[in-house]
């Protein structure tokens, strides 16, 4: 009986080893990134020092800021919010809880389009005083800053769908 086959066989198969660079699922990310939000609310918004679970940090902000914060931590269904933009038109804006999460790995902490927790927090001062324009069938709302030396235009994206709206992008852009 020829065994040469069979040891190699077995063989090949013990020197394969799991992936250690298996990419995290998109639900493994927005657990991150929802984390680290969570605690960049905590220390560089509110100043708090220790640790705080996010109900009590919802109860510390703001009512607009508190849905916008619950809706980007822990809601499990859309959140909406009503304002009235820079053009006195009332809106009641859908934070859809699919377009939150891509927000978050897209453009929270990320390279591209970054936004912070306290940019976050505030996104809809940019509908209530930005500039207002309509592109591809949205509502594009944005305003300019100078920060750490650099031109940033940051741009909150509406879809209008009848008396409502539902939140699509949020995120900032150099150099414009």
């Amino acid at each position: 009986m020829d065994t040469t086959k069979t040891n190699k066989s077995k063989a090949s198969v013990k020197t394969q080893k799991p992936s250690s660079t298996t990419k995290p699922t998109r639900s493994q990310i927005l657990a991150v990134k929802k984390s680290q939000f969570i605690d960049e609310v905590r220390v560089k918004v509110l100043k708090i020092k220790g640790e705080t679970d996010a109900l009590t940090i919802k109860t510390l902000l703001p009512n607009e800021q508190s849905k916008i914060f619950h809706a980007f931590t822990t809601a499990k269904k859309d959140i909406k919010i009503a304002v009235t933009d820079c053009k006195g038109v009332n809106l009641l804006i859908t934070l859809d809880q699919q377009e939150i999460g891509k927000i978050l790995i897209k453009h929270y902490k990320a390279s591209d389009g970054t936004v912070t927790a306290n940019e976050i927090l505030q996104m809809f001062d940019i509908v209530r005083n930005g500039k207002k324009s309509f592109s591809n069938g949205n509502y594009v709302y944005s305003i300019t800053k100078r920060k750490n030396g650099e031109t940033y235009k940051t741009v909150v994206k509406i879809f209008p769908n009848g008396k409502d709206a539902v939140l699509k992008s949020f995120h900032s852009t150099i150099g414009h």
